[in-house]
């Protein structure tokens, strides 16, 4: 699962997102972040003015603090929150001209998020005409 950009296209997995650049980011979820995958924003020079991580679920506190701790030993300032929440956040901050990246992890899909799609139905018929 991935992102949809506003050209409508679609990106998968884990995304790095600046003001005019996507990257895959190589993890599979928050547990995943530590110094060497938030590397990628560290180096920057100037440092950003805001970086949102936007995670895939809900982590415990002890967690949050250590990706906090990182960033503020290389002096970023930080929103940590639901995925969901930090897209909104990001693009408010893009339209205010602000210098921020984002870390998006894709939501967890749950059971009930599954659509069915078209092929699907398809072959339930199929297999209901045996």
């Amino acid at each position: 699962v991935g992102f949809q950009l506003s050209d409508k296209s679609i990106v998968v997995g884990p995304i790095a997102i600046f003001s005019q650049t996507i990257f895959s980011w190589d993890i599979v979820n928050a547990k995943d972040i530590n110094e060497a995958t938030l590397s990628l924003f560290t180096v920057l020079d100037p440092s950003l003015d805001v970086l949102i991580l936007g995670l895939e679920t809900q982590h415990k506190y002890e967690d949050i603090q250590k990706i906090k701790k990182i960033l503020h030993k290389y002096r970023i300032r930080n929103e940590i929150i639901p995925v969901q929440q930090a897209c909104g956040i990001y693009n408010h901050l893009i339209c205010e001209r602000r210098y921020v990246a984002a870390g998006l992890i894709p939501p967890l899909i749950c059971q009930s998020d599954i659509r069915k799609v078209p092929i699907t139905e398809n072959v339930n018929k199929a297999d209901q005409n045996k």
